[in-house]
């Protein structure tokens, strides 16, 4: 008998948007890797997210950004915490939040991710 590795969940509903302010959260469940953010619509299901230039992503088990690889950033996450995604595509900025508090980068900075393309 195989364990189960790992578990996928995927909204029931997904959105299209291209403008606008927008938050999203989520209870963690359980420990292991979570990636949480926001993706353009060339994202394929079949690419690690964040991996390419399509998703831009925050891994709240490795403290972690990815976009095209990954870098250090916030804190890591565990069972019970909530964390939140906030995307302005009017900006062009995202910021996370980990137990309402905004995660900063190694600066201070609040901005996860700026100046990306909505479209690409």
């Amino acid at each position: 008998m195989s364990a189960e590795r790992f578990r996928i969940f995927r909204a029931e509903k997904t959105y299209s948007v291209n403008a606008g302010k927008w938050y999203f959260e989520f209870e963690v469940l359980t420990s292991g890797e979570m990636r949480v953010g926001w993706a353009r619509p060339g994202c394929l299901p079949d690419q690690e997210l964040g991996s390419d230039q399509h998703a831009f992503v925050f891994d709240g088990f490795k403290a972690q950004l990815w976009h095209q690889g990954n870098e250090h950033f916030g804190r890591s996450c565990a069972p019970g915490d909530v964390v939140g995604c906030m995307v302005d595509l009017n900006e062009h900025t995202m910021m996370f939040t980990h137990n309402g508090e905004v995660l900063l980068d190694h600066s201070g900075s609040e901005l996860a991710f700026k100046d990306f393309r909505v479209w690409e």
